[in-house]
């Protein structure tokens, strides 16, 4: 796909795949700025933004599920099986 004249050229699909991906993207610009500090929570209690150490992991919370069950500790590391 290539731009000519400012205009995007090649199908349908592919036009179409390009605008999501800016609206996405967008989208995403706008929330994250404005909201950063429920995306700084959402990655934290997800425990995607923590130190892979294992100081934080209490802060872990996973909707459904119950706060200890299930959760354990395995040579410093945190463990989700049962």
């Amino acid at each position: 796909m290539a731009e000519e004249g400012g205009v995007l050229i090649g199908s349908k699909v592919g036009r179409r795949r390009v605008a999501v991906t800016w609206a996405v993207g967008d989208a995403w610009e706008r929330f994250s700025a404005e909201r950063v500090a429920v995306v700084q929570k959402a990655f934290r209690v997800g425990g995607l933004a923590l130190p892979i150490d294992g100081s934080a992991d209490d802060e872990i919370s996973i909707k459904g599920t119950e706060t200890g069950s299930g959760f354990r500790m395995v040579g410093g590391r945190l463990d989700w099986s049962s």
